[in-house]
């Protein structure tokens, strides 16, 4: 568990230092969706590889675990292409409502995976070995397949209206980045915004990311309990998400 840790926190800081260049890039070329839809897509693949992980090898979790920052990565990529869309798509319902509503929806969803993964395959393959590695690979599979209306549906986003002024080439991204990062006295409460936020959002996903490793090494929880457990905080996470959209 503790090494694990260690890689989650490696994968949030890769996360950091590559999402604003490769937001850059989509800003200046219109590829938002592109992106998003390649991330998304490689997520989700990688996570269903685990199926494939040995459940009585030494270096099984080791495996595992790779997996999972891997997957951990490009999700968190794909959430930034993803909430780029909001301020397009929000319109006249405002995007506190969206957003809130965006995120309610989502948490039934990983309920309705969680009762199929936690509970419906254990008791439907009892004396099968690896039946948490196929419940961990359908729902790679899950977030594949609710992700293709996204992949359809969502209109391109145009390149920024000051694109052609930005830097070119291969370093344009990086150029770009650079540029704004030298001119953050321009942005100082945009900039204490952007950083008190990262520093928040590392901590919710900290949590969610180590949850299960501390109830199952502190509290001795069995993984009927956690699946129990994670349940309940996907049904309050739900009315929590709703009520605040609302409220914004």
């Amino acid at each position: 568990s503790s090494v694990f840790a260690v890689f989650v926190a490696m994968v949030a800081l890769l996360t950091v230092l590559s999402a604003p260049v490769l937001g850059a890039l989509a800003d200046a070329r219109g590829w938002q969706k592109r992106l998003f839809i390649a991330t998304a897509t490689a997520g989700s693949c990688v996570a269903m590889l685990q199926v494939l992980v040995p459940v009585d090898s030494a270096y099984g979790w080791q495996l595992a675990m790779g997996i999972y920052c891997v997957s951990l990565f490009f999700f968190g990529l794909s959430i930034a292409f993803y909430n780029a869309f909001l301020p397009v798509l929000a319109g006249s319902m405002g995007e506190n409502k969206l957003g809130g509503w965006g995120f309610a929806v989502g948490y039934i969803g990983g309920a309705i995976m969680l009762i199929i993964a936690g509970l419906v395959l254990p008791a439907v393959l009892p004396d099968f070995e690896n039946r948490f590695n196929l419940g961990l690979c359908l729902s790679g599979l899950w977030w594949l397949l609710f992700s293709l209306p996204a992949f359809f549906l969502l209109p391109k986003v145009a390149p920024a209206s000051d694109a052609h002024l930005r830097p070119k080439g291969v370093f344009g991204p990086f150029k770009q980045v650079a540029g704004t990062l030298r001119h953050l006295r321009s942005y100082r409460m945009l900039f204490l915004f952007l950083l008190a936020f990262l520093v928040y959002i590392n901590g919710v996903e900290s949590v969610i990311n180590l949850a299960s490793a501390f109830a199952s090494d502190v509290l001795m929880m069995s993984v009927g309990e956690l699946t129990v457990m994670y349940l309940v905080v996907q049904f309050v996470a739900f009315a929590g998400a709703a009520t605040c959209g609302y409220a914004a």
